[in-house]
């Protein structure tokens, strides 16, 4: 079987597998684009297996260019730089880039429908940035002495969301209302970054 079919038959799967809904990325109320509750975007009683299938085959279309590409034109509070991949009408994932100075930040959620599934957050940060020795006579810093380090933080939204942190590839402990109150803000960002790309969709028309 060659990758054109494999992709067709893939894709014919998701869209089998949804569930019975109305809403297959873009709703009738999404087309108008009005503002959506932030109660809009939330988890359902999918599996951690389901959920990372999905997250496989949704990341297998976007290696091969089977998604189509939608850029946020202004700069997004939750995202920076946002941009949305569709399938369709289906918003399949958005990607968003912060950056300030020598850091960055790069999140990711994918949806199934207009369902949030899992959001992927990764921050490279400096760890020495008040370290005088890696200033020059001129007073500005020497990039080759900056120190980096990597926090990642994946969110399943299971019925009971499941969230993972790690900092250099090391898992973190956590405090359950902190952990909480992160899973509720990574949600009302994917919320308010779907709207954006939405928003987007409807200008295309």
């Amino acid at each position: 079987m060659n990758l054109s079919n494999s992709f067709s038959i893939a894709i014919i799967m998701l869209f089998f597998s949804c569930s019975d809904q109305t809403d297959s990325g873009i709703s009738e109320n999404d087309a108008e684009v009005e503002r959506i509750p932030i109660t809009a975007v939330e988890n359902i009683a999918a599996s951690e297996f389901e959920i990372n299938q999905f997250v496989k085959l949704t990341d297998s279309l976007y290696e091969n260019n089977k998604l189509k590409k939608i850029e946020y034109h202004e700069m997004s509070l939750c995202g920076g730089a946002l941009a949305g991949y569709t399938l369709g009408d289906s918003i399949m994932f958005l990607s968003g880039l912060h950056a300030v100075g020598f850091s960055h930040t790069i999140s990711k959620c994918y949806f199934k429908d207009s369902i949030l599934y899992k959001t992927i957050t990764t921050t490279h940060y400096t760890t020495n940035e008040e370290d005088s020795t890696i200033y020059n006579n001129d007073g500005k810093i020497e990039p080759s002495l900056l120190k980096y380090s990597n926090e990642i933080v994946t969110i399943l939204y299971t019925e009971e969301p499941k969230m993972i942190k790690t900092i250099d590839g090391e898992e973190t402990s956590h405090h359950i209302d902190t952990w909480n109150n992160i899973i509720e803000h990574k949600r009302q960002c994917a919320s308010e970054m779907r709207f954006e790309i939405l928003s987007e969709l409807k200008n295309l028309r």
